[in-house]
């Protein structure tokens, strides 16, 4: 299937989306994004209040 967006929208050609519909049957169309965290220094994104983030197990 193909569905046409109006050149109001300004997409960039080879834009990619997630795609979800609701128990209504809207859709939405969510812009796939590159990885914000990528290229990141250790606490940038935390600061001392953030004890969930700086205390996670999980942490390199």
């Amino acid at each position: 299937m193909i569905v046409t967006l109006s050149s109001k929208f300004a997409i960039k050609e080879g834009q990619e989306f997630f795609s979800y519909k609701d128990s209504e049957g809207i859709i939405s169309l969510i812009p796939k994004v590159g990885d914000y965290f990528a290229n990141a220094k250790p606490g940038e994104f935390t600061d001392s209040d953030d004890h969930l983030a700086t205390n996670s197990p999980y942490r390199n």
